[in-house]
């Protein structure tokens, strides 16, 4: 996701060294983050999937945005973390965050690498994998709107960055395929 000459730390000083390709993505502020296509550019409709690795150096706000097309209360999806009663959890949800939601138990530690999948399919909706554990389930029979939203990864977009996250992001892959666990 990075173009060769932008490898070069000396030069770029956003990428930091990490657990495995020795450079990710550091995000840390507002108005940071990646826009890509949609899913609607990758053609997906009705069924997809994305892994991605984040390490969150500080908890930037009560909501942010890791992989999302949503932006809160608009059709889309979004991986974010969510604060609940002092601690952060990783959390997905289609079309509004209020109702439509899945949720680790696990608190997230600072600092630490965390592999994150997530397959979805209109029919019998999502299945979140957080270090490979067992899936969290749920939001069956809905449908994913507003295909045609761009990508973000970091923080939420509409228009600007929103909600970014305070930490690290490697290795984001997009599949246009509900994944098994065997493939996570």
């Amino acid at each position: 996701f990075l173009l060769p000459n932008e490898l070069n730390t000396s030069t770029n000083p956003s990428l930091s060294e990490d657990r495995a390709s020795n450079y990710s993505m550091h995000i840390d502020t507002a108005g940071q983050g990646i826009a890509t296509g949609s899913l609607t550019d990758l053609g997906i409709s009705t069924t997809f999937s994305f892994s991605i690795w984040v390490n969150l150096s500080a908890f930037a706000s009560s909501y942010m945005h890791v992989l999302s097309t949503g932006f809160f209360n608009t059709a889309g999806f979004a991986l974010w973390v969510k604060q609940d009663s002092g601690n952060y959890y990783w959390s997905f949800y289609v079309n509004g965050y209020t109702t439509n939601v899945i949720t680790d138990t696990t608190a997230i530690v600072l600092n630490q690498w965390y592999h994150i999948a997530v397959s979805w399919n209109n029919t019998t909706g999502a299945k979140m994998y957080v270090n490979n554990g067992t899936p969290i389930t749920g939001l069956a029979g809905l449908t994913l709107g507003n295909l045609s939203k761009n990508i973000a990864i970091g923080a939420a977009f509409s228009n600007t960055f929103q909600y970014p996250i305070n930490g690290q992001i490697d290795e984001v892959a997009i599949f246009n395929k509900s994944l098994t666990s065997t493939d996570i």
